[in-house]
């Protein structure tokens, strides 16, 4: 039992500096405690990293410049935005996918809450 308690002390410890390796630090991104949302927000804004990264994709994508002026933020935390959502694809589809669920069960996927048959109402 001994032998076997030392053998999994360094393979936990090696299995958290892995995590802990693995973790990257952001500048201007950090976790909303109060959001629904699990991804990261730029610091002291209600923009999702990934509103910042959806707007240089797309059909008339923007250059990260331009999203920061847009946006005014620091170039680098569009920099940040895209390097966190590249990273984190699986945890922003599942956000995606529950937004569009909920609209779903609210109703809110159809009139009056969108366009007949892809038109505007006058």
């Amino acid at each position: 039992m001994y032998n076997t308690r030392l053998q999994f002390v360094p393979t936990l410890l090696m299995g958290i500096a892995r995590r802990m390796a693995l973790q990257t630090t952001y500048q201007f991104l950090e976790p909303r405690a109060a959001s629904n949302y699990r991804q990261l927000f730029v610091r002291g804004r209600s923009l999702r990293a990934e509103t910042l990264y959806r707007a240089t994709l797309g059909a008339e994508p923007r250059t990260p410049e331009e999203v920061a002026a847009d946006f005014g933020v620091p170039l680098t935390a569009v920099h940040e935005a895209v390097h966190y959502c590249l990273h984190n694809e699986e945890l922003l589809r599942q956000e995606r996918e529950a937004v569009l669920a909920d609209m779903r069960d609210r109703g809110l996927d159809k009139p009056p809450y969108v366009p007949v048959n892809g038109t505007p109402r006058a």
